[in-house]
């Protein structure tokens, strides 16, 4: 799976439920040397930085991987400066992490 299609599938639908306009800095993926997709996402002066997928996982997997973005995402931004002690929902469609 490339970056591209980690950000596209993954990293952009949580970060369009679970953050707010203003928020956001930049957003940027990419293979690491293990060939996994990292995401990096930088909100003001605050970074949060996932495996947003890794190697042998299938592609039909992505709600798994979703899901998991999206709960690591979700803690990160409730132990934020910006948005400390907050608590924003992710579909629970996409599943438990």
């Amino acid at each position: 799976m490339t970056p591209q299609v980690v950000l596209r599938d993954i990293a952009l639908p949580a970060l369009e439920v679970l953050t707010e306009p203003g928020e956001v800095t930049s957003v940027r993926s990419w293979l690491d040397e293990e060939g996994c997709v990292r995401v990096e996402v930088v909100f003001r002066s605050e970074v949060f930085t996932s495996y947003a997928w890794q190697p042998g996982v299938s592609l039909h997997e992505n709600q798994t991987w979703l899901a998991t973005f999206a709960s690591e995402l979700q803690d990160f931004i409730a132990e934020s400066k910006f948005a400390r002690g907050t608590f924003r929902e992710y579909p629970r469609s996409w599943g438990d992490y």
